[in-house]
This record gives structure tokens, C-alpha cells and sequence, in this order.
């Protein structure tokens, strides 16, 4: 049985698609599909079954060779397998992985902004749900007397493939609208 292929549809969801074994056995096939221990899929496990390692979870049975598996967290990496079944013998595939789509960050907190002599400093905590690469922080303000709005260009260090969390200086600069 060859593994499954796994194309990402959304933030929340994989679609597995697999075609169906070389050698059939000549009678019908139920298909389950298994979702790897430490997969945080929010979908219930059956039963345990013989051959399935203690903690994989049954995400869809039938005679049908592809599912999305739906309620998945953002930006997060998957491991499915396909198990094929009649009464005459049963085999699994091949273990495969995909990453689920990254989505906007949540539970991001307001910045603290502070003036300095060389203008203003601006901190802040990560997302508490990246929910993927966070690449740069956009912080938007107002200045002066009138509350027109700016932006902030923050400039971020980059180091060892991480983003620090939340120090950067700024820089006022008026915008158009």
C-alpha cells in the first residue's frame, strides 16, 4: 500500500488522497485513515486497533480513497497513514507528512512605546499563536496635536532564525490617508 498524498487546503485543513492497493484480494476495501501520536487533530479516536501504534487516532473509515481532515491547528506539520481492509487481510502505507497552512497570529498584546532621546522605543510580547513564520511586526500610531494617523517602521534584529520577541526602535512617519 502506498502512502498517502497530503495537499494542504487551508490554516485548518489537509486533504489525503491515496489510490487503492495493487492487490485487492477480490473483495471490498475499507479504508481507514490514521492520524499520528502528537497530531493535535480535534477529532475523537475510535477504537484501538491490531497493528496501530498505542495513540493514533482514526480520522475517517470508509470505501473512499481521499478525506479532508478538518479542525487542525495553523502551521502545524501532520502525519497520516492509510490502512486498507477486507476480511481476507488488511495493510497499512507508509507514513506521510504535510503542514497545514499559516493563518494571521492571535492573541497579540498592545505595544508599550516609550520616548527616548533618539526618538521612540517600542516593545512588545509574541503572539501567543504565531500560527507561523512571523517575518516583521507592523505598529501603527498617531502623533502630534491633531491625532493624525502614522505608521511606526520598526526595525527588528534577526537572530539565529528567530525574531526577537518584541524589541525594535521606530521612527515616526506621517501617512496619506
Amino acid at each position: 500500500m502506498q502512502a498517502p498524498f497530503l495537499f494542504t487546503v487551508n490554516a485548518e485543513a489537509l486533504l489525503a488522497t491515496w489510490p487503492p492497493p495493487a492487490a485487492p484480494n477480490g473483495a471490498p476495501i475499507i479504508y481507514e485513515l490514521w492520524l499520528a501520536p502528537g497530531s493535535l487533530a480535534q477529532a475523537d479516536g475510535g477504537p484501538a486497533v491490531p497493528g496501530i501504534t498505542p495513540g493514533e487516532r482514526l480520522v475517517a473509515a470508509g470505501p473512499g480513497t481521499r478525506f479532508v481532515v478538518r479542525g487542525l491547528a495553523p502551521y502545524t506539520q501532520y502525519s497520516l497513514h492509510v490502512r486498507a481492509a477486507n476480511p481476507q487481510a488488511a495493510a497499512a502505507s507508509p507514513w506521510a507528512t504535510a503542514r497545514t497552512a499559516g493563518a494571521p497570529p492571535a492573541g497579540l498584546g498592545a505595544p508599550e512605546v516609550r520616548r527616548t532621546a533618539a526618538g521612540l522605543l517600542a516593545r512588545w510580547s509574541p503572539p501567543a499563536q504565531p500560527n507561523g513564520i512571523i517575518a516583521s511586526y507592523q505598529v501603527r500610531g498617531t502623533h502630534g496635536s491633531g491625532w493624525r494617523p502614522c505608521w511606526l517602521l520598526v526595525l527588528l534584529l534577526h537572530v539565529r532564525g528567530r525574531y526577537p520577541p518584541g524589541l525594535g526602535t521606530a521612527r515616526s512617519v506621517p501617512s496619506n490617508g
